[in-house]
C-alpha cells in the first residue's frame, strides 16, 4: 500500500521529469492532452503496480459518470485527465489528475467539481486523491491536492517536493538562463 505522502513525492517527481525532459511542450503552449501524455509515462515508472491512463472514462465495464453542475449545464460523462489506478477495481483508485496549461491563477470550477467528486468518500469513484496541476510553462505549477471531496491548501512543488527535486529545479534553471 502506497501512503498518501509518498504519493505526493511521486507525483511530484513525475511532475519534475515533465518540467524537464519535456519543457519543450510546456514554453511551446502544446497541447494539454500532449502534456499529461508525458506525466503519465513518467507517473507509470513511479507506479510499476499500478495502470497509469489517460482519459479513462471506464468504471468496470460501464462508462464513468460524474453528475455535477458546471458553468449553468449539467455534465455527465467524464474523462479525466490521468488516473492512477488498477482497472476494474475502485478500491486501487490511488490518484486522478486535472491539468490545465498557461497562468491560472484558482482551479475552474469544472475540474474542481470533477475532483471534488471522484475523491468523496460517500461516492461511487474511491479516489484516494485529487490533483490539479496548473502548468505556466516551467515555472513552478499550481498544485492543488483534493481529499474527501475537499480541496486541501493549495502549493507549490517547492513546498511539497523532496529536496533533491528541489534541488534539480535549481539546477534546470541555471542552465536555461546560461543559455
Amino acid at each position: 500500500m502506497v501512503s498518501l505522502d509518498q504519493v505526493k513525492e511521486r507525483t511530484a517527481r513525475a511532475i519534475q521529469f515533465v518540467r524537464a525532459r519535456d519543457s519543450f511542450l510546456l514554453e511551446s503552449a502544446a497541447n494539454e492532452r500532449s502534456v499529461t501524455h508525458k506525466l503519465a509515462e513518467y507517473l507509470q515508472q513511479e507506479f510499476p503496480d499500478y495502470n497509469v491512463d489517460c482519459e479513462y472514462n471506464r468504471h468496470g465495464l460501464l462508462t464513468k459518470l460524474l453528475p455535477r453542475e458546471c458553468e449553468s449545464q449539467t455534465h455527465e460523462y467524464v474523462y479525466p485527465d490521468v488516473v492512477v489506478h488498477v482497472r476494474g477495481n475502485d478500491d486501487s483508485n490511488l490518484l486522478v489528475i486535472e491539468a490545465k496549461l498557461g497562468k491560472k491563477p484558482t482551479v475552474p470550477v469544472c475540474d474542481a467539481a470533477k475532483l471534488k467528486g471522484f475523491t468523496k468518500p460517500d461516492g461511487d469513484y474511491h479516489y484516494q486523491l485529487g490533483l490539479f496541476i496548473g502548468f505556466d510553462g516551467v515555472r513552478d505549477p499550481q498544485l492543488v491536492w483534493f481529499r474527501d471531496g475537499r480541496a486541501e491548501a493549495s502549493n507549490s512543488l517547492s513546498t511539497t517536493a523532496p529536496r533533491w527535486c528541489r534541488n534539480f529545479l535549481k539546477l534546470l534553471q541555471c542552465r536555461r538562463h546560461r543559455g
